[in-house]
């Protein structure tokens, strides 16, 4: 009988409720050590991770633009070096080869124990990989991740240069109740993440979406 022994795990955990889809392993021709495990997550999207752990047995995960709640037990489809994946309001995304990212930002952001009827702000810092002409948005997955954008930069933004800027999350507000659907317009106790998407209006190439990682 075969015996297998702990290889490596992620340092993030899934949405702690009903809906996380069976992981997906691709690799790029069957080559060695190109494999990549992907995850659906109704909460935070579409996860990636490169599937060969680190020596510490953690597995680095790879940072994806973000993507709206998915429907439960999902599965991404592949193609020709495409992943390919619809959100729960039915909108088809295609991801495909990287692209030079515009911003280097706090990846991942761990705000702890929040107990209901409080709230935890975070700092996120973030440095321009490339000349950037203005910051044009930044969303969460997840309103009750609230964005204070009062201190990134109006204009340009140099190459280099460096910015920061808090994002609170609130559950001020928020009260364990039921839902209609169990798995969405609840407040449960549990590990809840989701992803911050930077819209930017680059001074090289066109625009991009960068995913800031996954909040805890």
């Amino acid at each position: 009988m075969p015996v297998f022994s702990l290889s490596g795990k992620t340092t993030e955990n899934s949405a702690g409720r009903v809906g996380p889809g069976v992981p997906v392993i691709t690799t790029y021709k069957g080559r060695p050590g190109t494999a990549i495990m992907w995850s659906t997550d109704p909460d935070a999207g579409l996860r990636a991770w490169y599937a060969v752990p680190n020596p510490d047995e953690t597995m680095t995960r790879i940072n994806l633009p973000q993507i709206g709640g998915l429907n439960k037990f999902q599965r991404p489809a592949f193609g020709d070096g495409k992943v390919y994946t619809t959100d729960a309001n039915g909108v088809l995304y295609c991801l495909g080869a990287p692209v030079n990212l515009p911003l280097q930002c706090t990846s991942p952001v761990d705000f702890g124990s929040v107990p209901l009827g409080s709230h935890k702000v975070e700092t996120l810092n973030c440095t321009a990989l490339i000349p950037i002409i203005s910051v044009d948005s930044i969303t969460t997955g997840d309103l009750n991740f609230i964005v204070d954008t009062s201190t990134v930069p109006k204009g340009a933004i140099a190459k280099g240069a460096t910015f920061s800027f808090n994002v609170n999350w609130d559950l001020t507000n928020v009260t364990v109740k039921p839902a209609v659907n169990a798995s969405y317009g609840n407040t449960t106790p549990g590990v809840k993440s989701t992803a911050l998407t930077i819209v930017t209006t680059n001074g090289i190439g066109e625009l991009h979406a960068h995913r800031n990682g996954q909040y805890t």
